[in-house]
C-alpha cells in the first residue's frame, strides 16, 4: 500500500499544495503531450491528487469517461471543485493498489504517484493484468537521485538521511518489457532552506524513512544555516513511460 506518512502528509496539506507544486504542474504538461492525439473510450488517472493533470485530460478528451482515483477525500475535494463543469467524470476515493480498472479502459495515466507505492513491483505486475490488449499507459515519477544535494547534506551535518530513496527504472523495464522511457533533470533552486523544507512536505517528498529518528533542534539549525548558506539546487531527476499492451 502507498505509504502511511505521505498519505496523511498529502491529506493534511490538499487546500495549498498547489501553491508549491510548480514542477508538478511542468511534468502533467510534458507527460499530457506525450500522449498520442485520439480518441479515448475509457481514461482512468491513477493519483489525481488536486486535478493537475486531471484538468489536461479532461479539456483535450471532455467526449471520454474520466475515472479519477485517490486515497485523499480532501484531494478528491479540491479536484471536483475544479472540475465541477465537466461531465463524465467519476471520482473514486480509494487507494489506487485496490482500484480495478473499468472495462474497455483504454488509457490509464498517472503523474508523479507511483513513487509512494510501497510494493511498486507487485502493483505494476497487477496492473499490467488489468490492462487489456491496446490500452495505453503513461507516467511520470520521481526516480532514485531525486533530492539527492539534500541527503548529502544531510548526512554530512548529522550522519544521516530522512529522505525516501525513489524507485529504479529497471522496475518499469523487467515489468513492461517493450516500454518506451524517458529522462529528466530539473535543477530547481530554493529562496532559502524554509522554503525547500515548506516545498518538500506540501508534495509528500518529507516523507522520511521508517527507521529515521527526528533532527533535534540543534541539528536542524545546523542545517538551515549550512543550506542558506551554500544554497545549492536540489535535482528532481524523472521518467517519463509510455507502455502499450
Amino acid at each position: 500500500m502507498m505509504n502511511l506518512k505521505a498519505r496523511q502528509a498529502f491529506s493534511k496539506q490538499a487546500w495549498h499544495y498547489d501553491n508549491y507544486v510548480d514542477i508538478h504542474a511542468e511534468i502533467a504538461q510534458r507527460l499530457m503531450h506525450s500522449v498520442p492525439p485520439k480518441q479515448y473510450r475509457q481514461i482512468v488517472e491513477l493519483g489525481c491528487g488536486t486535478g493537475l493533470l486531471s484538468q489536461l485530460i479532461a479539456k483535450a478528451y471532455p467526449l471520454s469517461t474520466l475515472t479519477l482515483v485517490d486515497f485523499s477525500k480532501d484531494m478528491l475535494q479540491v479536484c471536483q471543485h475544479k472540475l465541477s463543469t465537466n461531465e463524465n467524470v467519476n471520482y473514486q476515493h480509494q487507494a489506487i493498489e485496490t482500484f480495478m480498472l473499468p472495462p474497455n479502459t483504454d488509457l490509464v495515466l498517472s503523474s508523479m504517484c507511483l513513487h509512494w507505492v510501497e510494493d511498486l513491483a507487485g502493483y505494476l505486475a497487477r496492473l499490467k493484468n488489468m490492462m487489456g490488449k491496446g490500452c495505453r499507459f503513461h507516467f511520470a515519477i520521481l526516480t532514485q537521485n531525486s533530492l539527492q544535494q539534500w541527503r548529502d547534506l544531510c548526512l554530512a551535518f548529522t550522519g544521516r538521511s530522512p529522505t525516501l530513496y525513489f524507485p529504479e527504472i529497471n522496475i518499469f523495464q523487467k515489468i513492461f518489457r517493450s516500454g518506451q522511457f524517458e529522462f529528466q533533470t530539473k535543477n530547481v533552486m530554493y529562496q532559502s532552506c524554509q522554503h525547500f523544507l515548506k516545498t518538500l512536505k506540501n508534495f509528500g517528498g518529507a516523507t522520511s524513512c521508517s527507521a529515521h529518528q527526528t533532527f533535534s533542534i540543534r541539528e536542524m539549525k545546523t542545517l538551515l544555516a549550512a543550506f542558506n548558506l551554500t544554497k545549492p539546487y536540489m535535482s528532481y531527476d524523472i521518467i517519463y513511460g509510455d507502455i502499450i499492451l
